[in-house]
């Protein structure tokens, strides 16, 4: 005690209970809560005397018991009644914008004399609870923006590499791009082997053909310009990239399968072109390909099961490499095939070999 004033128990109680309270709600996400804590004390002299009347009394936060930090201070008169009671507003005069997410401890200086020991600003049991108000899943409120608070990008976690996703203006979204040019634009700069902008997997175990990894669809009615439920395009000038690649591990999986399943019009199950006079619509590798129905060769309207048409008459079809047979007797080929030399024409019957000769004119 100090000048014949001290500071009492009852005011030590009423800052423990009330004033922690007021301290966690004004510390929480909403700018409408004051700053201030609410707090009531009682002056007496040595002997419990009530000291009633004005008083000179400064108040302030400190980071430790003794020493440390001064971190918020406000001087006011405060006035106490016939008992010695006074209530104030700490913070009314100067906001207290500082955190409690640490220890702080409470001094009070009475007409000029400090009051000892500092009371550290303690919690009581239900106020706990306002920790909430505070924080969310342990991270502080400032961590989360606002209500109508917007990104146009999202960052990866812990914001490194930055921005791997982009939103623009026009309702773009790009990954691995910052200007997409669709609603969903994928791009991938690495160049290790099996590398995959987009990766699509139908993992159940189930069957049918609704079983997608990627799955496209187009609703255009327009005949010259149709559009594509999936569009693949290597557009890289040199190389043999693939605009689009089908593989199957399955027995008798389908790499690649199309179906035009409208039952009239002219319709395309698989369609393939090529603008190089040198390049392949079409190339296929294997044992064996199999056609149903008609094809047409140079025809699009075949009417045999190989219809073929070509300008000049005389390039339509072309064995290149010639085989003789033995005799009729000779085992290989099968009826039905076709063979030459410079001599002859021979067709594989189901009676041997038989063959025509060929003459000059």
């Amino acid at each position: 005690m100090t000048g014949g004033r001290a500071w009492s128990s009852r005011a030590q109680t009423v800052i423990g209970v009330v004033a922690v309270v007021v301290i966690l709600l004004a510390s929480g996400a909403s700018a409408g809560i004051p700053r201030e804590i609410a707090y009531q004390g009682r002056l007496t002299d040595t002997g419990g005397t009530p000291l009633a009347g004005d008083h000179s009394v400064t108040f302030s936060l400190h980071s430790a018991e003794s020493g440390g930090n001064l971190l918020w201070s406000e001087a006011k008169t405060v006035t106490a009644d016939s008992d010695g009671v006074f209530t104030t507003i700490l913070g009314s005069m100067t906001p207290i914008e500082i955190s409690f997410a640490e220890p702080r401890w409470l001094a009070i200086t009475v007409d000029g004399h400090p009051l000892s020991p500092r009371r550290e600003i303690v919690s009581v049991a239900s106020a706990f609870n306002a920790l909430d108000a505070d924080s969310l899943g342990g991270a502080a409120a400032s961590s989360y923006s606002l209500t109508g608070h917007s990104h146009s990008f999202l960052d990866a976690p812990g914001g490194s590499p930055g921005q791997v996703l982009i939103a623009d203006a026009n309702a773009n979204v790009g990954i691995g791009t910052q200007t997409p040019a669709y609603r969903l634009h994928v791009e991938t700069s690495a160049s290790s082997s099996g590398t995959r902008a987009i990766y699509g997997l139908a993992s159940h175990a189930g069957t049918g053909r609704q079983l997608c990894g990627v799955y496209g669809e187009t609703r255009s009615t327009d005949v010259d310009n149709p559009g594509s439920g999936v569009f693949g395009w290597a557009n890289a000038q040199t190389g043999r990239g693939e605009g689009v690649t089908g593989e199957s591990a399955a027995e008798t999986g389908t790499g690649v399968y199309g179906w035009a399943y409208h039952t009239s019009g002219i319709n395309y199950g698989v369609y393939a072109k090529t603008s190089s006079s040198n390049g392949f619509a079409g190339y296929f590798v294997g044992s064996k390909n199999f056609f149903d129905g008609k094809i047409g060769i140079g025809s699009q309207y075949p009417t045999a099961r190989l219809d073929i048409y070509g300008t000049t008459g005389y390039n339509q079809v072309r064995m290149e490499t010639s085989f003789t047979p033995t005799g009729t007797a000779d085992a290989r080929g099968s009826t039905g095939d076709v063979a030459w030399d410079d001599s002859y024409i021979y067709i594989k019957t189901s009676g041997g070999w038989k063959r025509a000769a060929l003459s000059t004119w």
